[in-house]
């Protein structure tokens, strides 16, 4: 490809990665808080009191922003604590900010401006390099402002693909301020201030109303030659059909697009992006990235240093533990963000005038040795790219890729074309059929409508084996399972959902969810639902005979109107003699049964059954509320002959005492009385308390028994209410 490669640089492009000049003899007009109005050219009086009132200035050191006065040295003053309050000032800056994004090359579009920081740097001051983070939306740029002040030293030298622009504001003539703008991505630095002070307004560019394509008619010739050269590409290409071409400059995730692009990427990338559209290939803007771990042994090992004075001169690298390049950030021509995650390259298919790892975007982090482990480093260069692969065969090429660019290709597939194909169908189904293969179990839902449109049985049973496989029943999306079945036929799923219905995976809960998920059931749905609750009531109630349990078998059998089955459930239910089976489940069952079929099409007499079988039941068990205690006399006995075991079993039923305590005892015998108080459930609570040197303790009497009586009596007339009603 290296005849596509020389064809890209015949593109027609214009603008610099920076550019310097002076501005007009304007005063800012510039006031400090805490200093007031300040004099330029600068005074030495005035920079010391200025540096009284700045901060030191940090960088950013990974996630984090730090102090180290070897890497920078300067001082900083924030926006909002300063003011330019001449308005020439602002007017002058603006005509100047329009011309620097034409020499940048940005004439298609408008540049703003954003106050940042007043930076000070006196004698000693620098900043060694590094790149600057894009700190606002579609900012592309820095604007370094130099205001007259006497200093000697301090040039700032930008650099970018191999080469430097130099900039002196020590020339300056005192009063014109001097000025210089690069590309956010360029490493720049500030050599040491050798006398005086050097003083700088610091804005970030942004680039606002940009056309989404320059005008492509001045690049027709290059277009049309650039078109053959991927046509021969598409006719060559066989096992990895995949073109990536690199663009000059690093973006970030957050701001990679086509209206973002520097310099000559946007003419370059609209151009490739155009010609790639015209011969039949699908192409991206995108971020390729190479990134690599290794491990090794820093220069501090073992002693204490700070970890944010390591540069990878400190780091010895033994081994390298991962190593890989990939493209992300996928974003189309029109703007739109297409979710890939990762698609992996291999570097030698990277087509660029300056390779990957010789580029822009270059960025590291080391971690020392911490514990068993080791030190590490982080290595990674990251820069945009345009990536292009034929139409026709994305399909092939799909499987081997990121899943969710798989996921994209099969909804916007579904959109754009009729599945009467059966070429293409085919295709769209075996793309179905691969993310139902790799797609992570949580992720299955989110192809379940492509997979109902696609309408194959095959793939449909597929997808409800991976569903039932991965999850317990009650996980699985009842809601997605009624659709499939009632729109394409139970017959055809009925075996394979059976294969799955087991007491243990709570099949009546999940059932009756099934039920409930949709208005009208089939006549088959019906007929199979029918002999999955006849032959999987029993077994599961068996299993756990709970409120919820009995809730979904008695709604199932009123929905699906099996009177043949009621009576024989209400004869197994009424078999639990427990009381409190009849007031915590059977009761509670049937009245939120009632309230979950409301406007619901039920058989009314099922549930009337049901209902007058708890009403009887509680008749009978409760015919009164039970009566309370007369008097301190209480049932039961502890089963010890100890003494102490001995005073409570008197205790007891004496119908005078309501209280008995022990005193100067050890805290053991106390214990032993309040286990057997516990094994006994006898009414009776007891409190220790410490009485230094010993312990002390008091037994009172309660009245739990006709507590818990009483609640179960009030529950059951609850329940009657509630029925009734």
């Amino acid at each position: 490809m290296n005849k596509l490669l020389a064809l890209m640089d015949k593109v027609e492009t214009s603008g610099t990665f920076s550019v310097g000049g002076t501005l007009p003899s304007i005063p800012p007009g510039l006031k400090v808080k805490g200093v007031g109005h300040v004099a330029l050219p600068l005074l030495e009086q005035q920079a010391k009191a200025l540096i009284k009132f700045s901060q030191q200035s940090p960088f950013g050191y990974g996630e984090e922003t730090i102090h180290d006065t070897n890497v920078r040295k300067s001082w900083q003053i924030a926006a909002e604590d300063f003011e330019l309050t001449n308005p020439q000032w602002e007017e002058a800056l603006r005509e100047a900010v329009a011309q620097i994004g034409k020499q940048l090359g940005l004439d298609d579009c408008k540049i703003e401006f954003e106050q940042y920081k007043l930076l000070i740097y006196e004698e000693g001051g620098l900043f060694a390099a590094h790149r600057d983070t894009e700190k606002i939306p579609n900012m592309f740029a820095t604007l370094v402002v130099n205001l007259p002040s006497e200093h000697e030293g301090g040039e700032l030298i930008v650099s970018h693909g191999g080469q430097s622009h130099r900039y002196s504001f020590a020339d300056s003539d005192g009063f014109h301020p001097a000025f210089a703008a690069f590309y956010a991505d360029c490493y720049h630095e500030v050599k040491p201030v050798t006398s005086g002070y050097r003083i700088n307004l610091i804005y970030n560019l942004s680039i606002v109303d940009r056309a989404r394509k320059p005008l492509l008619s001045e690049q027709s010739k290059v277009i049309e030659d650039i078109g053959r050269a991927i046509q021969k590409w598409k006719q060559e290409s066989s096992e990895n059909p995949i073109l990536i071409y690199l663009l000059e400059h690093s973006y970030t995730e957050q701001n990679i697009s086509l209206s973002n692009l520097k310099h000559g990427d946007f003419a370059k990338a609209s151009v490739l992006l155009n010609a790639a559209e015209q011969n039949g290939c699908q192409a991206f803007l995108c971020l390729a990235t190479y990134y690599r771990t290794s491990y090794g042994e820093t220069a501090y090992y073992g002693r204490y240093s700070s970890r944010y004075d390591l540069d990878e001169d400190d780091f010895e690298e033994y081994d390298v533990d991962e190593e890989e390049v990939y493209a992300h950030s996928f974003v189309s021509a029109a703007g739109e963000k297409i979710d890939v995650k990762k698609l992996r390259l291999d570097e030698d298919d990277l087509l660029a005038k300056t390779p990957l790892r010789e580029g822009p975007g270059r960025g590291y982090s080391i971690s020392e040795a911490t514990g068993n482990e080791g030190a590490t480093k982080d290595l990674w260069y990251h820069r945009g790219a345009i990536i292009i692969w034929p139409k026709d065969r994305e399909f092939d090429l799909v499987t081997r890729m990121d899943l969710d660019y798989g996921l994209h290709v099969l909804k916007t597939s579904l959109q754009k074309q009729n599945l009467a194909d059966d070429g293409y169908r085919q295709k769209i189904i075996q793309l179905a059929d691969h993310l139902l293969e790799n797609l992570p179990s949580y992720r299955k839902d989110e192809i379940s409508k492509e997979i109902m449109l696609i309408g194959e049985i095959a793939l449909l049973k597929k997808f409800l084996r991976k569903q039932m496989n991965q999850y317990s029943l009650s996980q699985v999306d009842d809601q997605i399972v009624r659709r499939i079945v009632e729109r394409f036929g139970w017959q055809h799923f009925e075996e394979d959902i059976s294969a799955y219905l087991t007491p243990q995976r709570g099949a009546l809960g999940w059932l009756n969810a099934l039920l409930l998920a949709g208005v009208s059931l089939s006549g088959a749905g019906q007929s199979i639902m029918t002999r999955w609750v006849n032959e999987l009531w029993q077994p599961s109630l068996a299993y756990g005979l709970t409120k919820e349990a009995v809730a979904n078998l008695v709604q199932m059998v009123s929905l699906l109107k099996i009177e043949t089955l009621t009576d024989e459930i209400i004869a197994f239910l009424s078999g639990q003699e427990q009381k409190e089976f009849l007031t915590a489940t059977y009761g509670p069952a049937l009245v939120s049964s009632l309230k979950a079929l409301k406007g619901r099409d039920y058989d009314q007499i099922i549930m009337k059954k049901f209902s007058e079988d708890v009403r009887q039941r509680i008749k009978v068990d409760f015919p009164a509320p039970p009566e309370p205690p007369k008097d301190w006399s209480r049932e039961g006995r502890l089963n010890c002959g100890c003494e102490f075991c001995t005073e409570v079993n008197k205790f007891l039923p004496d119908p005078e005492r309501s209280e008995i305590s022990f005193y100067k005892t050890l805290k053991r015998n106390l214990l032993h009385i309040e286990a057997k108080v516990e094994e006994s459930q006898v009414e009776l609570d007891i409190e220790i308390r410490h009485a230094p040197p010993k312990f002390e303790g008091t037994c009172r009497k309660n009245q739990s028994r006709y507590d818990s009586k009483r609640k179960l009596f009030d529950s059951a007339q609850q329940i009657v209410k509630e029925l009734v009603a």
